[in-house]
């Protein structure tokens, strides 16, 4: 993949190398009938024709690049810390787990290679936990906010100036939704384009960054913001359904945001650390096993989880999607599954 991109790459510069050069030579050619033949001076027109429809080739072509401004990733206060150790004293200090529930959260938390790193939202450090809506909202505002603060700090980009927001959160969809709480907190401009993605798992960051793409090629917006988090407040399990145990494992608290541009306008004077090489999505709906790799349910005792499914992960694409995207990067579903690859922009203007 990223061998057929410099490819194209390349090709694409050496054909923009012969127009230009076949301009000068119709200039020449101008300055030769007009003045040693003495032909009319309508003959200008050709060369002044060829150069506006290069200008305008090369406008499009740099408008149809989508490029990644900057990027920034949440970094919670160390007070939400929760190493391995104390979460698994908090499981056991809870009381809402059975001692075979505590010993397969051990095993699972212990072969996953977590680190001391990781950190809970402030309503799971309670004993029990506040698993509330009202939580949930909480948790948004600590993600969102200060890695949206970080991310226009970066770039010196306005919230004004953005033209489409897509907030993906597969577990939480409150109203008003998560997108429009980003809007009213920056007081974005009234004819922003906002969408929130939701119940869309893993591949939602990839699936975001398409809509992002459709919205920047097909409208006159510079800018775009692609805000990625899961809210673990309201995925909070207390069962003992192993399958649904899981979430309380592997999952916690995180956010990006990412600042993307079309190079529309004041945009292509913002220099671009990355541009989109190439995007690919399908879909595995028919599949069983797939749809059902992560679903959202009651279990026996009507405590309401959210199943992980042995098959996430480890669902095979379909061959010819396989081979195509196999230098690209992966995020899967399992339900949906995407593949973006990236290209580093070789100076400042992309």
């Amino acid at each position: 993949m990223a061998m057929d991109t410099a490819h194209r790459d390349h090709l694409l510069a050496a054909l923009r190398g012969v127009l230009g050069a076949a301009t000068l030579l119709l200039c020449l050619l101008a300055e030769l009938l007009v003045f040693a033949l003495r032909r009319h001076a309508a003959f200008y027109l050709a060369p002044v024709a060829a150069m506006l429809l290069l200008g305008r080739l090369q406008r499009r072509a740099a408008a149809a690049e989508i490029g990644l401004v900057d990027f920034a990733c949440l970094k919670p206060p160390r007070r939400l810390r929760i190493p391995v150790a104390g979460l698994l004293e908090h499981f056991r200090l809870i009381g809402c787990f059975d001692g075979g529930s505590v010993e397969f959260m051990t095993k699972v938390i212990e072969a996953s290679g977590m680190g001391n790193e990781t950190y809970f939202p402030p309503s799971l450090h309670y004993i029990p936990p506040l698993a509330t809506h009202a939580g949930g909202v909480q948790e948004a505002h600590t993600l969102f906010f200060p890695t949206l603060d970080d991310l226009f700090a970066r770039t010196g980009v306005p919230p004004s100036a953005v033209g489409a927001l897509v907030v993906n959160c597969s577990g939480f969809c409150p109203a008003p939704s998560l997108a429009a709480i980003i809007a009213s907190r920056y007081r974005m401009r009234s004819d922003v384009r906002t969408f929130n993605l939701s119940g869309m798992g893993c591949a939602a960051g990839v699936v975001g960054v398409d809509v992002a793409r459709g919205i920047l090629l097909t409208h006159a917006i510079a800018y775009a913001v692609v805000v990625s988090a899961e809210i673990v407040t309201v995925g909070w399990y207390s069962g003992k359904d192993q399958g649904k145990l899981l979430l309380n494992c592997y999952f916690r608290t995180g956010c990006s945001a990412a600042l993307v541009t079309s190079r529309r306008g004041v945009a292509a004077r913002v220099p671009v650390k990355y541009r989109l090489a190439s995007l690919t999505r399908t879909n595995q709906i028919a599949n069983d096993r797939s749809y059902r790799s992560g679903y959202r349910e009651e279990d026996g005792e009507g405590v309401t989880g959210f199943t992980l499914g042995q098959g996430v992960g480890r669902m095979g694409l379909p061959p010819y999607l396989a081979k195509k995207c196999v230098d690209g990067g992966e995020c899967s579903g399992d339900t949906v599954r995407c593949r973006a690859s990236v290209a580093p922009c070789g100076n400042s203007s992309g």
